[in-house]
């Protein structure tokens, strides 16, 4: 099993001073039953990268705001961040 981590940022500065970034955390923490498309890339079998697809984040939301996401990092790892 593999943990897929990824961080990301707001293109759109005034997002944080408006209100939209609390309001996206909120909808991600009361999430339940959402699918969201993720790309997985392997390399000889082995998982090598991967990506949230931001489309498919704003379309389980109903929510365009989610398309302001910009990736500014990711990992993969063994374990999980709770066990860390």
């Amino acid at each position: 099993m593999k943990y897929c981590y990824s961080s990301f940022s707001l293109k759109k500065p005034e997002m944080y001073e408006n209100g939209d970034f609390e309001s996206m955390l909120n909808l991600l923490r009361a999430s339940e039953n959402k699918t969201v498309l993720v790309k997985l890339k392997y390399k000889k079998g082995i998982l090598k990268d991967f990506r949230l697809m931001s489309e498919s984040l704003a379309k389980a939301y109903n929510d365009e705001r989610f398309l302001q996401l910009e990736l500014t990092g990711w990992g993969l790892n063994e374990k999980s961040c709770k066990t860390i």
